[in-house]
């Protein structure tokens, strides 16, 4: 592929078809014209590609492109020659396009039509093929086409005859059957209706931003306004939704598992299905029955709600294979403890001791009528190594064996 000539955007403007510019289309006018198989035709366009200000004309070729004003008038004559064929090729072509009764083929060919029909085309050749460019048009009206018209010699037996006649149209003569842009539309207007264009695509596939917007803008007017103390009851509801919000969501810094509520420091008024922080939330609590409980050395102090039916607690513990300690407080006593497990050592039980000791468990009766809703279990470890875990179940029918 060779880049071998350039337009500036501050002389020529883009044609259009239908509101989209032709040099644009380059990609769909190929594929058409393969599907047509209409390949030759295809390689006289040069492709174009939008640099800087600059579109640059490109042909899959490995020779040497140059103007056609840069050959000898001889080799301009062949040239040109080739140049008329193509233009019967391509005329009777999209002839057949617009007289055809399918309108997909009547659009493609007024669109072709208007493909060529610039004041910016020029004509170049490399040796064996022919290019031209296209889609665009001189800003300056009394400009006339590049391309010179090729009449055939009528007297082939002089040399004077074999010179080429060359001929430029006016631009009256042109009859343009399509839109164009307008002519004192400078190449910044252009550039912004190409925007809009793409702007009017995004918002069509994504419709569904401008109600979403709408709706925080509205959100955001409202607070402004009764930030302006201007409020109404409208703004009133707003601001009890929102505070309730809030509440809800400084209330989750306490949960912990699938509980949810607060209670004060002693857990006298836990309530689980709470949903509002009421301030007097001081410390986690652990749920009864679905939550496994591990640490290691040193003291660890769990407090798990056991809920409003009376029963037994079983706590199943596992002291893998060193030893430590655990014991139960409810209502502010010692209610169970390792300290009960026969065998142990100053209350540590399993591993070094006696490995049959590894695993248990602890049980004591519960009855909320008589104080607390919830049990504390202190697990002390034995050394730094260490490492434990337990499972505290919810209270179950009758009591401790």
């Amino acid at each position: 592929m060779i880049r071998f000539y350039n337009i500036s955007t501050t002389y020529f403007q883009p044609i259009s078809f239908e509101n989209v510019y032709l040099y644009t289309e380059y990609n769909k006018i190929k594929n058409f014209l393969v599907s047509q198989n209409q390949e030759e035709l295809l390689k006289v366009l040069a492709i174009p590609s939008y640099i800087k200000n600059n579109i640059e004309w490109s042909a899959d070729t490995k020779n040497e492109i140059k103007k056609l004003d840069q050959f000898t008038e001889d080799q301009q004559v062949n040239i040109l020659s080739k140049y008329n064929k193509f233009q019967n090729s391509y005329n009777s072509f999209i002839d057949n396009l617009r007289s055809s009764k399918n309108q997909d083929n009547k659009n493609w060919g007024e669109l072709l039509f208007s493909l060529i029909q610039g004041t910016a085309n020029e004509l170049f050749f490399d040796g064996e093929h022919i290019y031209i460019t296209w889609g665009w048009r001189l800003l300056d009206e009394n400009n006339k086409k590049l391309i010179p018209v090729y009449r055939p010699p009528t007297r082939p037996s002089t040399a004077e005859a074999q010179t080429p006649i060359i001929e430029v149209e006016n631009d009256e003569t042109e009859q343009e059957t399509i839109p164009v842009i307008d002519e004192n539309e400078s190449f910044d207007e252009i550039g912004k209706s190409s925007w809009l264009d793409r702007f009017y695509l995004f918002l069509k596939k994504l419709w569904w931003l401008i109600p979403m917007f709408s709706f925080i803008i509205i959100i955001l007017v409202l607070l402004k306004s009764c930030e302006n103390n201007e409020c109404d009851p409208v703004c009133v509801e707003l601001d009890s939704r929102i505070d309730s919000l809030g509440h809800l969501l400084d209330s989750c810094e306490c949960l912990e598992g699938v509980v949810r509520g607060c209670m004060d420091k002693r857990y006298q008024e836990y309530n689980p299905d709470a949903n509002v922080d009421d301030k007097s939330c001081k410390n986690k609590i652990n749920p009864c029955g679905n939550k496994t409980v591990s640490g290691g050395f040193q003291v660890s102090q769990m407090t798990h709600a056991l809920g409003d039916k009376a029963g037994f607690i079983k706590i199943k513990y596992d002291m893998n294979k060193l030893p430590d300690k655990m014991e139960v407080y409810y209502n502010d006593k010692k209610v169970t403890s390792t300290y009960d497990v026969r065998g142990n050592i100053d209350g540590n039980v399993g591993g070094k001791i006696n490995s049959s000791l590894q695993k248990g468990e602890l049980c004591f009766n519960y009855d909320p009528a008589m104080g607390d809703s919830f049990c504390t279990v202190v697990v002390t470890g034995g050394s730094s190594d260490t490492s434990w875990q337990y499972w505290l179940d919810c209270p179950a029918s009758g009591s401790c064996r």
